[in-house]
């Protein structure tokens, strides 16, 4: 990917803010993949944890297909072309932004569709520091 106005100063910090972050980002899923393997699912005769599991990942693909998925992606660039976290205390430039539902999506019932597939308007565009402090706080309430 080519960035624009490569030569400004400005951007050459923004560079070095994210291969910060790359780098933060590989040490964390380091300690992530010793500290904390996952269980593994076994599938059951009818519905269970494995299939509930495959239903959440296959609505999960359609979504990030969504209109109002891409209509954040277009609110979080800027006219320069970055993305900028939407938090208002961060608002940074990053590399990628996290697509986030303001009220937690949860668990597969009868009402997770119409939490999953929400207007734009109840979507916020979030860097990866800041989804990771929300979805943490959302899990340790529930």
């Amino acid at each position: 990917m080519s960035w624009p106005h490569a030569h400004t100063r400005s951007h050459q910090s923004q560079v070095s803010h994210c291969s910060e972050y790359y780098s933060r980002r590989v040490l964390r899923l380091r300690e992530e993949e010793t500290l904390m393997p996952k269980p593994k699912l076994t599938r059951t005769d009818g519905l269970g944890p494995y299939e509930i599991q495959q239903i959440r990942n296959a609505v999960r693909l359609l979504w990030h297909r969504s209109k109002a998925k891409s209509i954040v992606v277009k609110r979080c660039t800027g006219p320069d072309g970055f993305l900028r976290c939407e938090n208002q205390t961060c608002l940074e430039m990053v590399p990628k932004i996290y697509v986030d539902h303001i009220q937690a999506v949860g668990d597969v019932d009868e009402g997770f569709l119409k939490r999953m597939f929400v207007p734009s308007t109840e979507l916020q565009g979030l860097c990866k520091q800041c989804h990771d402090k929300k979805t943490k706080a959302e899990r340790q309430s529930s």
